[in-house]
């Protein structure tokens, strides 16, 4: 099945999306404790608790990326859902606690169950702390990123903007239901995103890449809890990611920017628009500039901040943690580690131009800053995504005709931003 996947985006080189998760009803719901028997990876079957509502069994989000070492996070900034990242390896292995509510009242809420930084829509409901997902809404959400990822590929390789795929390979969770049996099979699945790539620059002529010796895509010695990072004074050297090898910066400003000005450079042809269908669902990977089309999930507070980062600082650090954690960590976590291209303070008044601004549920760009005779901040002039959307907007998509507008606020109304919480700090280029 992945390999007609495969070949259907080498072949035809377009993006081959598979369908968000259809979302039912949702609501006040009556819970029952129920038992999955799942196979993982070809082991013994396991009883897997489970609670059922209305004849579909959901399982503990844990139960199922702990099974198959994959990292999950979950969302800490006020909206629901997960991130599971199946290039980092999950941090506790031991069983989960013991279900014993044999019945429960639960609200059933739409959420995000982002697969490898590309957001599906599924439901889910939380229980003591646990979330809750239909085992099928995960593969769905696992075939729609690795579709999202072979398009990247595709276009990186017919474009000839990088010498090899930013990943070596994917992998995805592939799950069957065998109903004589009534067993759940649960696999890790590998694609070898390098081979697409290489298969793809030859039938355009393009020279292959070399394939390194070791293929091993995930980031060592990286948690998802920055208060259980130790401090190092080495610094840690970011690697170079493949496709920003020759990426130019824009220089910096030398003159405050004007109102409602738009200095970032996201699309390559807007007439070729940022969504590939009317919903918004599905990125128009090949129209993205790098780095907004290497950073994801697009269209978040977080994925404009960075890319707009790397666009006029030139760092792309892709793989440390604090980019895939919780926003309101990403200070802390620099700060705790001498990372040798970024720096971070959590002193208000130490705001520069070209730095991330970052609260507990947000983050935005900081383009142009005004001081006054005394080097105090006076007038901030930034730039953002995910916010403020109005009318039909939706949250969590790009908008080229709204978002990334300079706005400017004065330095108080600018650190008390209303709704994202407490102000966390800056993160700036060395």
């Amino acid at each position: 099945m992945k390999q007609k996947k495969i070949m259907a985006a080498m072949l035809i080189a377009t993006i081959a999306m598979t369908s968000v998760p259809v979302l039912a009803a949702t609501g006040t719901k009556t819970a029952t404790l129920n038992n999955a028997q799942i196979r993982f990876n070809g082991g013994a079957v396991q009883n897997i608790q489970c609670y059922n509502i209305d004849g579909h069994n959901y399982v503990r989000a844990r139960d199922i990326t702990n099974n198959l070492d994959m990292w999950i996070f979950d969302y800490k900034n006020g909206k629901t859902g997960i991130m599971v990242d199946s290039r980092k390896p999950a941090e506790i292995h031991k069983p989960m606690e013991k279900l014993t509510q044999r019945t429960a009242t639960v609200q059933l809420k739409n959420a995000e169950l982002a697969y490898n930084s590309m957001v599906s829509k599924a439901e889910c409901f939380l229980l003591n702390g646990r979330y809750y997902f239909k085992l099928a809404d995960f593969a769905k959400a696992s075939d729609y990123a690795l579709d999202s990822e072979i398009a990247v590929v595709d276009h990186d390789a017919r474009a000839g903007i990088a010498e090899e795929p930013i990943y070596k390979s994917f992998d995805a969770l592939d799950v069957v239901w065998n109903n004589d049996t009534r067993m759940i099979d649960v696999k890790r699945t590998t694609t070898d995103l390098f081979k697409i790539f290489n298969d793809i620059r030859e039938q355009t002529g393009n020279p292959v890449a070399t394939k390194p010796a070791i293929n091993d895509d995930r980031p060592k010695d990286i948690t998802s809890n920055s208060s259980n990072i130790e401090t190092n004074n080495t610094s840690k050297q970011e690697p170079i990611i493949s496709g920003f090898e020759n990426f130019q910066p824009q220089p910096p400003l030398t003159s405050a920017p004007k109102e409602g000005e738009i200095l970032a450079n996201i699309l390559i042809d807007k007439s070729k628009g940022a969504y590939l269908d009317e919903n918004l669902d599905y990125p128009n990977q090949k129209n993205y500039t790098i780095p907004y089309a290497k950073i994801g999930p697009i269209g978040q507070c977080t994925w404009y901040a960075r890319a707009r980062f790397v666009e006029t600082v030139g760092v792309s650090t892709l793989y440390e943690e604090y980019w895939s954690g919780a926003v309101g960590e990403w200070v802390d976590h620099v700060q705790k580690n001498n990372i040798s291209n970024v720096r971070a303070t959590t002193d208000p008044y130490a705001i520069e131009p070209r730095s991330i601004a970052t609260w507990d549920t947000h983050a935005l760009f900081v383009e142009w800053v005004d001081y006054d005779n005394n080097g105090k901040p006076v007038t901030i002039y930034f730039t953002e995504a995910n916010a403020y959307h109005q009318g039909d907007m939706k949250e969590g998509r790009y908008y080229p005709d709204f978002d990334g507008k300079v706005q400017t606020y004065t330095f108080e109304d600018f650190i008390n931003i209303k709704g994202c919480g407490q102000f966390r700090g800056y993160i700036m280029g060395k």
